[in-house]
This record gives C-alpha cells, structure tokens and sequence, in this order.
C-alpha cells in the first residue's frame, strides 16, 4: 500500500498537520510554524540559495558569523552596572578602594570576565570615582569589542554576497551612550524574565566559596548576579537618564558606538542550524522527495519525535538526521534509528559536515542497512552531493 499525507481535515490544514498512511505506517507530521516562518523569509532564502552552501569556504562564513552573534550578545548581556557593585561591595567589606584596575583578557572557565585590582586603605568619598573609573573601563571595552566584531561580520557578509549579490543582511544601528560619561542606557522591557535568571544565578553564586584576597591584589569575577540587564540597541524612543551621572538624554544628543544589525530571519536559521536542515531538503527535493524541515512526526507509540528532515516518495519514507560537526559516540545514532523505528521510516539519512569521530559510530551504521551515511559534506559540491545520493539506496526509491 503506498503511502501519501494527506491533511486531516480542512481545520486542521490550517495548523499543518499531515496524517501518512500506509501498511504498518500512521504518522502524524507536525510543522513547526515559527521555523517555517523563519525559511519563508526573504533573506533566508536568499542565504539558502547559495548553490553549494555545505562546502567549506562558505561554511567558514557562515560559523564565523554564528560565532560572533554569540559572542555580541554576551557582550551586550553581561555588561551590567552590578559589574560595579561587585566591586564595590568586596571592597567595602575591607574598607578599601582601588588605585588600579586592568581587565584581564578572556574569561575564566565559567565564561566570566575578570577584573585584577590593586587596592589600598581609603575613605567611602572615594567610591564615586572608583565607580566611574571602573564603568568607564567596561564601556570602552565594550565598544573596542563590539567595534572590532562588527567588522568580521561585515567582512564575511561581504564574502557571501559573492555567491549571491541579492543577499544583504546587514542594516546599520547603533548602540547609544551618555555624551557626558559614555555609559550605555538598558533595556528595561524585560523586567519580569530578568528578575527570574537573577534569583537563578545568585542561587548558583551562593553555593560557592568567596575569592580569596591578598595583602596586595585580588582578582573579583564578575557576573552581575544580582540583576541582569541587556544594553540598549537602536534609538533612544524617550528621554533617559544615565545611571551613572545622571544626565538627562534625549536622542538628538546622544553618543553612540556605530554597528550592524544582522536580519532576524539569518540570526535564526545559522543558530539553529536550519540552514543546513533545509539544504539536505532542498537537495532531497531535487531527487523527487516532498519534504518537511524540523518538524515533529508522532509515530506508532504516540510519542513526537524532533526530525531535522523527513522526506517521501513514491511510497517510502526517509528521515533525516543533519549535523554540521562530527559524531562521536553511537548514542545519538542509536537514538536517531529508534526515531526512524517508531515513525516507520524505511531508511536513514545521517548527513554530516564531518565524519564519523570514532570507528564504533561507523561500524554501528554499517551494520544497520535502513540507515545511509553521507559524509564530509564540507568537502562536496552540490552536484557531487546529489551525484552520490542517486547511486546510494535512497536513489533507488
């Protein structure tokens, strides 16, 4: 008997469920409607586009740009005036202030940045400027920081656009400072979910031992953990005033650290790796499949299974697992083939960017003839993709 979606009713056509049916098959494939959403987007499919997107030189880019849209969150996130409190509370306990302040470079093991103050005996009128020392400090790193990744991103925006000139996802915003003191202003929309990560955080803080202190130096960690706040990105939408010196500014007359904003749509589909998932379905598509990226399929024991692809024709069905790393282990191989058992799939396509880490993971899948390897994307064009596929067991449906 073979097997065809079909939409459960005209309701549910709305919602995007599709019901398969065939001998020993009833699935129920549930798409997702923010990622199909997000692959609809204009720029996202201009990205998705690029003919031979798995190969290495535009995978460079595209993990570089990944890599910096975390790294100007974390930026942006961890900067935060308790960094100052910190401080100023450790010292206040010894009743002493900071003659010098230096930033050490990186972070420690826990992805916190770390201040080495030298301090000696002082008085509590000193802490203003200790304050304002320190802050200042932080927003110039901030801004030399965020400066310098902006223009990675802007270079590697540039090298994409060569292998699609309509691919823009880049538009200027700025982040404004006080032109008095060049603190940035928060973003206080969030107050609720802020309020829930700082209870989160100074309960991990609270379980561990306090930094030790020299006669001479101490090292503080900083992380803010008694109230997160995000800096403010864009325009300053009504007066605000600055914590730090209190200066009223409007955003005629505000400083700013001049950026890029990276499209929404593209910030999605490279951190969710969607961007690999839709090209393994694009190129399934080109083999004659009907496909579904990322949706949830319920199979026979009524549980939703997360499946990177899912692809039918002609009768058959073909799950997808997509991975832009290596493997290493057989759990997720093992986890991956009972997905396929339960949804009723008759093969598995494991697509990695790299290999197998270990020979156990590749003797796993040699021995289990419903799941086909195809690995080393980085290293093939499309058409070399496609070329292996049509000879492989998946060719032959």
């Amino acid at each position: 008997m073979p097997i065809n979606p079909h939409y459960l009713d005209e309701s549910l056509k709305d919602q995007d469920i599709t019901k398969v049916i065939g001998e020993d098959v009833l699935s129920r494939i549930f798409e997702r409607p923010r990622k199909k959403k997000i692959l609809n987007e204009k720029q996202a499919k201009e990205l998705l586009s690029i003919e031979d997107l798995s190969l290495k030189k535009t995978q460079l880019h595209i993990d570089e740009i990944r890599r910096l849209i975390e790294e100007e969150k974390k930026l942006t996130i961890d900067f935060v005036k308790e960094d100052v409190d910190a401080i100023q509370n450790a010292l206040a306990e010894e009743g002493r202030s900071t003659v010098n302040t230096e930033l050490l470079p990186g972070t420690n093991a826990s992805g916190r940045r770390m201040w080495r103050i030298s301090w000696v005996q002082t008085y509590k009128d000193d802490v203003p400027l200790l304050e304002k020392d320190i802050r200042g400090r932080l927003t110039k790193y901030m801004e030399c920081q965020l400066i310098e990744k902006d223009k990675d991103i802007v270079r590697h925006e540039s090298e994409l656009r060569k292998l699609n000139p309509e691919l823009k996802f880049l538009k200027p915003i700025s982040i404004p400072l006080c032109p008095k003191c060049h603190t940035p202003f928060f973003d206080n929309t969030s107050d609720v979910e802020r309020e829930k990560q700082s209870k989160r955080i100074a309960k991990k803080e609270s379980k561990k031992a306090p930094p030790t202190q020299s006669s001479t130096a101490m090292v503080l960690q900083l992380s803010g953990a008694t109230n997160i706040k995000k800096v403010l990105w864009g325009e300053l939408k009504e007066p605000q005033q600055c914590e730090l010196c209190n200066n009223l500014v409007f955003q005629r007359n505000a400083a700013t650290i001049p950026l890029h904003e990276i499209d929404p749509a593209i910030s999605d589909v490279l951190s969710e790796n969607l961007w690999f998932e839709e090209y393994i379905a694009v190129i399934l598509r080109e083999l004659d499949f009907e496909t579904w990226t990322s949706p949830d399929v319920k199979g026979a024991s009524g549980i939703r299974h997360e499946m990177d692809v899912l692809a039918i024709k002609n009768g058959s069905i073909v799950c997808a697992e997509c991975k832009n790393a290596d493997i290493k282990g057989c759990n997720k191989i093992m986890t991956f083939s009972q997905k396929c058992h339960d949804i009723g799939s008759h093969l598995g396509l494991i697509a990695l960017t790299g290999n197998f880490g270990d020979t156990n993971v590749g003797e796993f899948v040699r021995k289990d003839a419903t799941l086909y390897p195809l690995l080393n994307l980085r290293d093939k064009p499309k058409k070399e993709i496609i070329s292996e596929l049509e000879k492989s067991p998946i060719g032959k449906i």
